[in-house]
């Protein structure tokens, strides 16, 4: 495999979140005995996800805790994580066959029924890459994880080039797990499954250590894979019931405030005088130097800055930065006015030194809007989002600086679909809870469920949309251009587990 992809930082500033990778088409899917399969798409309208579980009635497990999601302080060994998923991925056979499966058995891409002769091919496929999926395991029980990036110390173009290309990498091992996992639920061998699928939220959870929007979104895509085969899970006839496991797992499962605060220094770190621009003194010919070479690097890391190309000549800068200040320079005396500064100290400012002291402000009140934004619970920050964004907007029209900052709020939405899935999960799995002291009966409204807390919807804060129609229960699960619809009816087939 090609260890030395080189994916840039620069990437996560204008990365918005897109789970096509990791979320089901539009479609109908069936969750049964066989897992996921395709049902008739024309039932359902093509913006709503619908999944159509037969699940069988599930007690709390004796005890509690026997079921768990993420390795437990008993299981760990001592030391670093992170020189055995490097040679586990060393170990991994590069393998477009696991690539092909996953996409016809996982609930990503569902695939019709598949028969025994399937999963047994799967399963061999599998086995061709236990010494990397062994050595995955003896990582995931490790009790550190330090992947020693010190990204904070990165400084000027180094802060947008480092290169994360293994981070990618792993998930193709995450996928291998996920399939693992997948083959052992089919068969009913749940402890097998368990520990693939801790496994893989471990390295969910390591992948993202990382203080990178870009690393947390790949701790979410492999979390969210892993989650999948929680539900295929609960369709198994009798599966044991996994709600105090999904509570175990980490909250959140992925943090991503230690991503947001590097994230919002990268500007500073890339051009240093952000730290303080009235640090040192400047003539007016050296402020307009400093100008031209924020746009010059600026531009050199693929900010498309007005007038410019990717490889612009000394020239064409210059007279990409006269126009930019014959643009700016009222507004931004105008703005450092509204900032707070004094209008006579302003005027006998050079033009160079207004606008980057308009960069600075921009840098200070957009970082810290957006980080104490992010302090607030997901509805109430998600409530004034909108607004906020477009005052920053306005704030930082035509901002260089403005332009190196990243869309923090899909971020922290892709964070809170990750939450909402878990929380569906133990919600599906309060109800087979139910059934198992209710003589296999729905209940009518959530209200009914008292054997366990019923968990909310984190994008709301309120309680998950629930209906009885026509002998299933229904959850509706709303997201910002997202809708998910859960279906799910009982197997009086099956015995209480």
């Amino acid at each position: 495999m090609n260890r030395i992809i080189q994916i840039p930082l620069i990437a996560c500033l204008v990365f918005t979140w897109s789970l096509a990778s990791v979320q089901q088409a539009s479609g109908q899917v069936e969750i049964g005995p066989n897992g996921p399969v395709v049902s008739d798409p024309e039932k359902v309208k093509s913006d709503v996800v619908l999944h159509q579980l037969t699940v069988t009635a599930a007690a709390e497990p004796v005890p509690v805790l026997k079921w768990r999601l993420y390795p437990t302080v008993d299981q760990a060994t001592p030391g670093n994580s992170v020189p055995l998923w490097y040679r586990s991925l060393l170990q991994l056979e590069s393998d477009p066959e696991i690539g092909v499966w996953f996409s016809r058995i996982d609930i990503v891409s569902p695939a019709t029924k598949r028969p025994e002769e399937d999963w047994n091919q799967v399963s061999k496929l599998v086995e061709t890459h236990s010494l990397s999926l062994e050595t995955a395991r003896s990582a995931a029980l490790r009790n550190d994880c330090d992947w020693e990036l010190q990204i904070g110390e990165l400084r000027g173009p180094e802060t947008v080039w480092l290169r994360l290309g293994e981070f990618q990498e792993l998930r193709g091992l995450g996928r291998i797990l996920c399939v693992k996992a997948a083959v052992h639920v089919q068969h009913g061998e749940f402890d097998q499954a368990m520990e693939s699928m801790q496994t893989a939220m471990r390295l969910g959870t390591d992948v993202a250590k990382p203080e990178t929007f870009i690393n947390d979104l790949i701790g979410i895509a492999l979390h969210r894979m892993t989650l999948n085969q929680v539900e295929r899970w609960i369709g198994h006839p009798n599966s044991p019931n996994l709600y105090w496991a999904l509570a175990q797992l980490p909250r959140p499962m992925i943090e991503i405030r230690s991503a947001l605060e590097m994230e919002m220094t990268l500007p500073q770190r890339f051009f240093p005088w952000l730290a303080d621009p009235l640090a040192e003194e400047r003539t007016p010919e050296e402020w307009n130097e400093l100008m031209l070479t924020t746009i010059q690097e600026g531009v050199g890391i693929g900010i498309q800055f007005p007038g410019l190309g990717p490889q612009p000549t000394r020239e064409e800068v210059e007279l990409a930065f006269q126009q930019f200040a014959v643009r700016n320079y009222a507004k931004a005396k105008s703005q450092l006015i509204q900032f707070g500064w004094a209008e006579p100290e302003i005027e006998q400012m050079p033009v160079g030194q207004v606008l980057a002291l308009r960069e600075f402000m921009v840098y200070q009140i957009y970082t810290q809007t957006l980080a104490a934004n992010a302090l607030l619970p997901f509805p109430e920050s998600q409530s004034r989002a909108d607004d906020l964004y477009e005052s920053l907007r306005d704030i930082g029209r035509e901002s260089i600086v403005g332009m190196l900052l990243p869309a923090v709020q899909q971020v922290y939405i892709a964070q809170q679909r990750l939450e909402t899935y878990r929380s569906v999960y133990m919600l599906i799995e309060a109800i087979r809870m139910h059934l198992s002291t209710n003589s296999g009966e729905l209940p009518t409204s959530l209200d009914q469920i008292t054997v366990v807390p019923i968990p909310s919807d984190p994008f709301t804060g309120k309680p998950f949309e629930y209906t009885l129609q026509d002998g299933a229960a229904v959850i509706d699960v709303r997201l910002p251009g997202w809708h998910n619809r859960y279906e799910i009816r009982v197997d009086d087939a099956s015995e209480t587990r």
